[in-house]
Parts: C-alpha cells; sequence; structure tokens
C-alpha cells in the first residue's frame, strides 16, 4: 500500500496536476516510464480506487490523500508486482468480513501506525488481533516486508 501511495504521489507531482485521466495514467505508466503493462495499469488504477487512495470524478482521478506532503524516495521505481493483492489489502478485507467499515479500518490503522511507529501492514495486524481475526496467514508476508525494507 505505502509502494502505491508512493506511485500516486510520483505520478500527480511528476504532471504537476491535480487531476489526471485514465489515458493519462496508462501513458505514463506504460509508454513513457515502461513500469506497467497498459492491462496492470488498469488492475492498478482499480485497486488503488477500491483502497480509497484514488477517487474518480467524471473520469478524472484525484488521490485521496495529500499527495503534495509525500517525499518520493530518490530513484523511485515500481514493477508490476505492485499490482498483485497486497498484504494490506488482504488484511483489510478480512477486517471488513468481521463487519467494521472500511474507512474505519484506515482511521483505525492510521492511528495505530502513529502510536506504535510501525509500517501499516503491522497497523494492520494488530486491528485484525483485536478484532480476533486469525493473522497467522498474514505474518509471513508481512515479515518478508519487513525485511524487505
Amino acid at each position: 500500500m505505502e509502494k502505491a501511495k508512493n506511485l500516486i504521489a510520483f505520478l500527480f507531482q511528476r504532471s504537476g496536476k491535480e487531476r489526471l485521466n485514465e489515458k493519462e495514467i496508462y501513458m505514463t505508466l506504460s509508454y513513457e516510464l515502461r513500469w506497467l503493462t497498459p492491462e496492470k495499469a488498469k488492475i492498478f488504477l482499480k485497486r488503488c480506487l477500491e483502497s480509497g487512495l484514488l477517487k474518480i470524478e467524471g473520469d478524472e482521478y484525484t488521490p485521496n490523500f495529500d499527495y503534495k506532503s509525500i517525499q518520493v524516495p530518490l530513484g523511485f521505481k515500481v514493477d508490476e508486482s505492485i499490482v498483485e493483492e497486497d498484504v494490506f489489502s488482504s488484511i483489510v478485507k478480512e477486517i471488513q468480513k468481521n463487519g467494521m467499515d472500511k474507512e474505519m479500518i484506515f482511521k483505525e490503522v492510521e492511528a495505530l501506525k502513529e502510536k506504535m511507529g510501525v509500517i501499516e501492514e503491522v497497523a494492520a495486524l494488530v486491528l485484525a488481533k483485536k478484532n480476533r481475526i486469525d493473522i497467522s496467514p498474514f505474518i509471513p508476508k508481512v515479515k518478508k516486508i519487513i525485511e524487505n525494507m
């Protein structure tokens, strides 16, 4: 999720625009940067809408967070692994099955993240555990994310 947030911030900062249409996003990701195929770019957009990182108004996309305040790391680059279902989204879906609203999940995860000084995946695990959800399937994936930091 953090990588997706950085990519969105990168795209909008790079363009200098506050709104981008689908074609602008696909063209940038696929043809200019050559990071994703057009199909993978579409999947990326869909996942960002589902997770609440992007919102769509008419035919234009806008970030659902303050993308201007994000400092994208120097040399930032993504590959097609960004469109694989990320661990964070999987944990959020499990918490939702337990009856919690997605927006509330994001707020709680953000609060835990700040309070504990951890990445969002760890905060989501803590929230899932508080909701009596079996987190064991997610632990190896979160551990791998931490090891690759």
